[in-house]
């Protein structure tokens, strides 16, 4: 399986490969109904999108990942653009990339008004897959290339060590690739898995190591350790945030994290509780390992499972409920005031008109 790293690196590329492209204003006269043609301009790819992307990928993963040293960062932005409007204009050849993305949006508008309250897909529609595998089998090379070269333009601006994990990188990209190329054939073919991952083998034998457990349950298990120490992370900010909003004094402050402290403390006791931390770990995996079965995203087993969650974990919620109460406690009368007039005030920059009706009249 690809680590994010990877991932982002592919996602990045296919952007571009799907941005359409639409500048022929004067391709055939048509007629004046609106309904009986599309229109003639669409969105174009450009260098500055490609920098922009570039330097994303260079900063926030070649500077951290790789620990390419920052004094390379614009070169190294500067390559990987460059390679993105190749590939760009690669697929602006016979509006390929063009006809994808109306085909998909298309579609995809088509099946959720079919569905049944619009907000999403339990799948992929057979048709959808079968046009995108289509569509999508023609620029593969491309983006075959275009993953090559960026790690060809990338390999001498890191240290040994950093190219080594970077040629492990490609190696798994190259094979999730392989995974997709294939996937797309038989997408192509009619024979769309309506749940599968499309960067990995079809029937895929599973892998477990010597305690037999598989990579996905391995992530499953991580995913619910870090949900289960997630329960509180957002209290801190709107601690932080309260303080600013109603310009805390010193005392204030102080309170305001003696309170975080104590309910935070408390939390923690929940979640030590050696029967709560052991049910609610297992929920976690159970919800993560969920999507590695295939199952569909409304399947009742997810709604089963998030219910069982949600009961488990509203001691925790009260207590969150319980730190706002009392935070909202500290303020004096004046501070509320001076809160509500700041923003007013900033209500009324944007055009609200303090005493106009709920409708606007």
């Amino acid at each position: 399986m690809m680590n994010s790293t990877p991932y982002y690196l592919v996602g990045s590329i296919a952007v571009c490969a799907l941005v359409t492209f639409a500048e022929d204003a004067g391709r055939v006269s048509v007629p004046d109904d609106p309904m009986s043609r599309p229109t003639e301009y669409g969105i174009r790819f450009t260098p500055k999108m490609a920098r922009g992307m570039s330097d994303i990928f260079a900063r926030h993963v070649c500077v951290h990942h790789y620990k390419l040293d920052e004094s390379r960062v614009d070169e190294a932005s500067e390559a990987i653009a460059r390679r993105l409007m190749e590939l760009a204009h690669a697929n602006d050849r016979d509006q390929r990339g063009q006809e994808l993305a109306e085909f998909a949006i298309g579609e995809v508008f088509n099946e959720l008004a079919k569905s049944r309250n619009g907000r999403g897909l339990d799948g992929l529609p057979r048709n959808l897959g079968m046009g995108i595998g289509k569509r999508i089998l023609p620029m593969m090379p491309d983006l075959r290339e275009c993953v090559r070269n960026v790690g060809q333009d990338l390999r001498p601006m890191l240290a040994m060590k950093e190219q080594l994990k970077l040629g492990r990188d490609l190696i798994l990209i190259k094979t999730g690739l392989d995974a997709f190329e294939a996937n797309m054939k038989l997408w192509a073919a009619g024979d769309v898995d309506p749940h599968a991952n499309p960067f990995e083998p079809r029937d895929k034998e599973i892998e477990t190591d010597e305690n037999g457990e598989s990579q996905a349950l391995k992530m499953a298990r991580s995913r619910a350790q870090d949900d289960l120490e997630k329960q509180w992370s957002e209290w801190e900010k709107y601690v932080e945030q309260a303080k600013a909003f109603y310009e805390f004094d010193e005392s204030q402050s102080a309170t305001a994290g003696s309170v975080l402290r104590e309910l935070t403390e408390r939390a923690r006791s929940v979640v030590q509780d050696e029967t709560w931390h052991k049910q609610a770990y297992r929920n976690r995996v159970w919800a993560s390992m969920f999507w590695a079965l295939r199952l569909g995203r409304n399947n009742p087993l997810r709604e089963c499972i998030e219910e069982h969650y949600r009961e488990m974990a509203q001691p925790i919620k009260d207590l969150e409920e319980e730190l706002k109460h009392r935070i909202d406690q500290i303020p004096t009368q004046a501070q509320r005031g001076a809160a509500q007039q700041r923003i007013m005030a900033a209500l009324i920059e944007q055009g609200f008109e303090p005493d106009q009706g709920a409708s606007g009249e």
